[in-house]
Parts: structure tokens; sequence; C-alpha cells
């Protein structure tokens, strides 16, 4: 099994010799014979047998050449066991390796109760060793306790080979590790209800590392974790703005690349994600219903996302939140008018529906009907556009700005959605109604904002009205230069 090495020093061979005899002992006496704990460390005393020699010098080398037993793997496990723990590197013990080696020295050498309790001390005292020194190193720390089924009793961390360890102790080696923490929690066979009050309490102290391990599962090529079960662990995360932002800007950049998601989670997984959180601001609901890639490929889970916005920045911002449900609905329309599909002609009513269910969405609604005459593309049929004479067009500003005017929200929304999505030839026609509604409210904030986190063409068109709002205030009608 091992190679011979042919020249050997004197104290090799005496440990040879040693070892030798101890394994011809308990093959003879049966390890079962042994009285008690006592019986063995004796024995090993009085023959002056040193394990780690035996290990080093012999074992490894050139012991099973001459000395074959069936159960050679049992043996080295027991030897193992009675190593100083200075001996054995970190990754040579962790919780779950030494319950196998007990398991196999149970199996094959059967020993009797004496000598298995003290077989289970000697296993407890090396896990315990191992984790007490990985503590402030959350690799080696995970490394020690995955898999060793651990429980927790009140504050205590306990497993079969391990005393008991404060869980604050054990959880501070995980603060900027958000992704070991989830692995870490992982490990426990008991309700973990006491380590999730302790994050919660300490959230401040964990928030970071959390994020940090969120944005690497764009990169980790395991996709066996998702950004829904990682944040599952962590509901904390979705009331963070900040994580939010990170998350969706990360998302906006690789939606453009198409790799962007060939190594990490995909795309619609991090769409699901996004729609968890509970922190939309006006920024980021503007910039995810801006998105338009999405759109044309599998787009019901971006749809579902930008739904999940609205309705929580409804009552937060609720002139984004309208101009995200009138892009919502925009996006229904597109989709139907690339398939003309059933499906996305019961998918728009459906988003019809559930924003109909909030305060002031009929007024919504409405303005989502006018913005209907506008075109999308070529293959947009059901816009009347093109078939408007200018007094018709004139006369559709009137309603729009009517039906607008009267709140600040609903008049921010419009203004957006002109700017972010009508073609050309149409922006000519309905830029007036930006002028009129800015005379109504000043719209300045909005247009810096937009310059922003509008999308490229909302900017560039936001940046011109305020140079024209600077030099032409909005006291007359506004005929556009297209």
């Amino acid at each position: 099994m091992f190679p011979l090495i042919s020249k050997r020093r004197g104290h090799d061979m005496e440990d040879e010799g040693k070892a030798t005899a101890v394994l011809e002992w308990l093959k003879a006496e049966g390890v079962a014979q042994v009285a008690d704990a006592q019986s063995l460390d004796e024995f090993l005393d009085a023959n002056g047998i040193d394990v780690r020699s035996v290990l080093e010098n012999v074992l490894i080398h050139r012991l099973w050449r001459t000395f074959r037993l069936d159960n050679e793997a049992a043996v080295e496990h027991l030897l193992n066991l009675h190593r100083p723990p200075e001996y054995l590197t970190d990754k040579g013990v962790v919780l779950s390796k030494l319950a196998r080696w007990i398991t196999a020295i149970q199996q094959d050498l059967e020993p009797n109760e004496n000598l298995l309790a003290h077989l289970s001390a000697q296993a407890r005292a090396l896990g315990t060793t191992r984790v007490r020194n990985a503590i402030g190193d959350s690799e080696s720390l995970l490394e020690a306790v995955e898999g060793g089924a651990l429980l927790l009793d009140g504050d205590q961390v306990r497993a079969e080979y391990l005393d008991p360890v404060p869980l604050s102790t054990l959880l501070a080696s995980f603060r900027k590790d958000g992704h070991r923490l989830w692995k870490f929690r992982s490990a426990f066979r008991s309700p973990v209800d006491v380590l999730d009050r302790a994050i919660a309490m300490e959230w401040r102290g964990f928030k970071d590392g959390v994020l940090d391990g969120l944005l690497a599962l764009f990169e980790k090529s395991d996709h066996s974790l998702t950004p829904v079960e990682y944040l599952s662990v962590f509901p904390q995360a979705l009331g963070e703005a900040s994580h939010l932002a990170r998350v969706l800007r990360e998302l906006t950049r690789r939606i453009r690349c198409d790799d962007g998601f060939q190594y990490g989670s995909e795309r619609d997984d991090w769409l699901e994600a996004l729609a968890g959180f509970r922190c939309w601001a006006s920024g980021d609901l503007r910039l995810l219903a801006c998105m338009e890639r999405p759109l044309r490929d599998r787009p019901g889970a971006y749809l579902d996302t930008v739904l999940a916005a609205v309705r929580d920045g409804w009552n937060r911002d609720r002139g984004a939140a309208a101009f995200g449900a009138l892009s919502l609905i925009r996006g229904c329309r597109l989709m139907f008018a690339e398939s003309h599909a059933l499906a996305d002609e019961a998918r728009e009513e459906n988003c019809r529906l559930s924003l109909a269910t909030l305060e002031g969405g009929e007024e919504l609604l409405r303005i989502a009907d006018l913005c209907a005459d506008l075109p999308l593309g070529l293959r947009d049929e059901r816009h009347v556009w093109s078939g408007l004479t200018p007094p018709i067009k004139a006369h559709w500003r009137k309603r729009a700005s009517a039906a607008a005017g009267g709140s600040r929200a609903l008049g921010d929304a419009l203004v957006a959605y002109i700017l972010a999505w009508t073609s050309r030839d149409a922006y000519a026609d309905v830029e007036p109604i930006v002028f009129e509604l800015h005379k109504q409210h000043d719209r300045t904030d909005l247009l810096v904002a937009l310059t922003a986190s509008g999308g490229r063409l909302a900017a560039t068109r936001a940046a011109y009205l305020l140079d024209e709002f600077d030099v032409h205030p909005p006291a007359q009608d506004h005929i556009s230069p297209g």
C-alpha cells in the first residue's frame, strides 16, 4: 500500500517494532478484551509507544507492507484519536470526520463500552480543540463544523464531539462573510430561532458581510444556492435600500452583456430576489422600469418584479411608482405587439386588475389608456397616433394634461413616460404636455432626477428641457421643434 524505504535508521526500526507489537496485541487480544481506557493507556505507556512517531515514521511508509489487517483503516483511526491535537492538521480533524472514525472503529474493532467511552472522549477533545483554534477564521471554522450536526441549547452550540461553545463566539467569526454564515446556519439540525434572533439583534454588524455574500452569487459557479434562498435566511436585507441598489445596478450591468450570467445565478433568479425587497426608492424603481432587454427573452419574471416594486413604492413615491406602472403596461403591450399571443393579452389584463386595487389606480389606468394611442414600434397595431390630424392631436394633449394635471404624482409619471418611451415622431407632438404640466407644478426636481435614473433617452430629453425652462419659461403654449 505504501512504498518501502530501503534505508532504515535505528530509531525507525525500533518504532516499527513497537508499532507491530501494538497491532499484534490488538489482533491477538482483541480490542474488546481491553477492560477500560486506562488499560490501553497503560499498555501504550509501558511499551513506550509514541503514537506520533508510529504514524509519521512507520505507519505511513512501510508498516502495512509487513503487517496487514482487514480493518487496517479502523486501526489507523484508533491511532489517530490518540495523536496529540497539534500533530493533526486543521484539515485533518473536522466534526463529521471524527464521527466517521468512531463509526468505523465500532463496526470493525468492536470496542467494549469502556473503551468506546474513552475513544469518544478523545474525539471530543480533538473536535473541541479544532473548533476553538478556528474561531476568528470563517473558512477554517466552517470547515471544522460543516456536517457536524450542530445543536442549539439555549445560547450554546453543541455537537456529539464538541464541548459547548457560546453561539455569539462562533457567530462573530462570520460577521464579514455572509456566504459562509449562510452555510454555518445550514449545519444545524435543530431549530435555529435563537441564531436568527442573534443575527437580527446584531444586524448592523452582519449586513455588509451579507451584502458581499449576496453579490458573490453573481460569480459563484455553484448553482445550488439561489439569491432568493440566500435572502430567505436574512430577511433584514430585504429592507436595506443599499443592498437593493447594489444588486440592481449589478443586474443592470450584466443584463446588457450576453455572458453576464454565465457563472452565477440566472437572470430570472435575481429578478425574483428583487421582487422581495421592501425599500424601493424612486431612482431604483425608474431604473428597473427602464430595462428593455428582459422584455425580449422570457419577460414574465421581469414584469412580475416591476409590479412588486410598484406596489411597494406606491405609498413612498407615487410619482415614480406610477411611472413604473405605466411602463409595466407598456411592457405587456409590447409583448403582445411582438407575439399576438392570448397569454400576453391576459397578462396585461391581470396587471391592470392588480393596479386598479391601488389607491388612485383607476386614474392611473385612464392615463395608461391614453398612452395606448402612442406607437410602440412597427408591429404595434393598436396605436392610433398616425391616424390623428393636428387638431385631434391637440385635443388628445388637452385630455392627457387634464387627466394628469390634478395629481402631482400622476403628472410626474406622465412626464417621465413621455420622455422615456415616446418615439421620435410622437415626441414632437406630445412634448407640449410636459411644458403644460410644468406650468401647473414645477417639474425641475423630476427632470434633474431623470437625468440620472430615467434611461439614456429620457436623461437627454430631460437635460434639454431644463435648459429650455431656464431660457424660455413656459408662460405660453409650447410648440416643439421636433
